[in-house]
């Protein structure tokens, strides 16, 4: 979960929460589109080294980012939309995206991921029809929350397998709970919004 600032109230936490995963998903997007139009091999940290340094991104904790970037990359991969062809350094696993990983609706930026942060601050999400937004945004979550939600469940596999090791196990079945329970909370917030916003068309 991301270290909060201390300007934060404890009341504001899963807000905060909400909007540092809303931020790390949207920037994501970006850079799958780049690489599935570019074709160019990269490994977790490379992505999460290049989203740590973006200003709105620059508060979140580095672990966490790490973890959401795997989750969205092994969820790229059970749709068969990227593949793991390399390793590099420490037994780091490099991937390749498919074309098609593209999200909808996003174009490869220029090469540079701080200039299309810039143009994402000057023209927000809020610019897209608020009912296309949230679809993006569900199917985004769904994502996230199966990703993260598999994890755990094969950590509690394999805890059940070799319980002596659940010093190092339970730690990282905790994280993967942890993310996937944000992931649901974000969801409910977004399924709740597009009900309101049939109730208000149909009445």
């Amino acid at each position: 979960m991301s270290t909060l600032p201390p300007s934060v109230p404890q009341a504001s936490q899963a807000q905060y929460a909400t909007s540092i995963g809303t931020r790390i998903s949207v920037q994501m997007d970006w850079l799958i589109a780049d690489y599935a139009a570019s074709g160019e091999r990269f490994t977790v940290c490379e992505w999460r080294d290049r989203l740590i340094k973006l200003p709105e991104l620059a508060r979140a904790c580095p672990k966490s980012l790490r973890y959401r970037i795997r989750d969205r990359i092994k969820a790229l991969q059970q749709q068969g939309l990227a593949h793991q062809v390399d390793f590099q350094g420490k037994r780091r696993p490099v991937f390749v995206l498919e074309p098609a990983a593209c999200p909808e609706d996003h174009v490869p930026a220029s090469g540079d991921l701080e200039t299309q942060a810039s143009v994402d601050a000057a023209h927000p999400a809020s610019a897209l029809p608020f009912a296309e937004f949230l679809n993006q945004e569900c199917h985004r979550l769904k994502l996230d929350m199966q990703a993260a939600l598999g994890e755990a469940s094969h950590y509690a596999y394999i805890l059940q397998q070799y319980p002596d090791q659940r010093t190092v196990i339970e730690p990282l079945h905790q994280a993967a709970c942890q993310r996937g329970s944000e992931a649901k909370g974000a969801l409910d917030a977004v399924v709740t919004l597009r009900q309101q916003i049939v109730e208000e068309a149909t009445s």
